[in-house]
């Protein structure tokens, strides 16, 4: 690895790679922008992995999972900066870097969340599968992507830091659009309008999750503006080690 490699940046959703890297980005190809590395892997752990993996192929310096997050405690709300200190998924634990973790700390304005992150195979959906992981990992928020991003690092030799956005607050219930939208969070207006019709709850279920998309929008901006194009890695930090 070059002391000059850029950082790694995995995007799950098409609205996240506008809002980091500043323009939409074609699925699974990588765009060297500034001091970073972008890539739009699609939602899940075996699309970051593959994700993951091609960047690490390519010589970046560390991996970061940047997006949106759920909330899995009532004490998150929408827009709350996480920097997890622990990624879990089932039967695997991987530490942040410390120093990596510390540089972004002190570079963001905002008051920030130190938490552990539960990277889970599919959507929660609402309160009830939150409270579950919550009381069963002691998790506060869940993503679908940073714990394959912390493995990849692990097995590299790389830094691995994740950085969230709480969009969907604990008490939020999602609706089912799995027929609506790809894997890269891209609807199908057609189908998303006939779903709406079926069900007119799905409607205001949507309204509500607007509202926060805007909200969190603003504070990944920010977080952005304040990280610059290296997202806070700096040359010879050390990689993350399982737990």
């Amino acid at each position: 690895m070059r002391p000059d490699a850029p950082v790694g940046v995995v995007l799950a959703l098409h609205g996240e790679a506008c809002l980091v890297a500043g323009d939409s980005l074609a699925p699974q190809q990588s765009y060297l922008r500034g001091d970073a590395r972008f890539m739009l892997s699609g939602m899940g752990m075996q699309r970051a992995r593959t994700a993951a993996q091609a960047l690490v192929d390519q010589g970046v310096s560390g991996l970061l999972s940047v997006g949106f997050a759920g909330a899995l405690s009532p004490d998150l709300k929408c827009g709350t900066v996480l920097l997890p200190t622990l990624v879990r998924s089932q039967g695997e634990a991987w530490p942040t870097t410390p120093q990596w973790h510390a540089t972004c700390s002190e570079l963001l304005p905002q008051p920030t969340v130190n938490a552990e992150l539960w990277t889970a195979p599919g959507v929660m959906a609402g309160p009830a599968q939150k409270q579950k992981i919550f009381d069963a990992h002691g998790a506060l928020a869940v993503d679908m992507e940073a714990a394959a991003l912390a493995r990849v690092a692990h097995v590299g030799g790389l830094p691995f830091m994740a950085i969230k956005i709480v969009l969907d607050e604990y008490q939020d219930a999602l609706p089912d659009l799995s027929e609506c939208i790809d894997a890269y969070g891209r609807a199908s207006l057609a189908r998303l309008s006939a779903r709406v019709l079926q069900r007119p709850s799905v409607g205001l279920q949507l309204m509500r999750l607007a509202r926060r998309y805007r909200f969190a929008a603003r504070s990944l901006r920010g977080v952005v503006r304040s990280l610059g194009s290296g997202f806070g890695l700096s040359a010879g930090e050390m990689p993350v080690k399982a737990r």
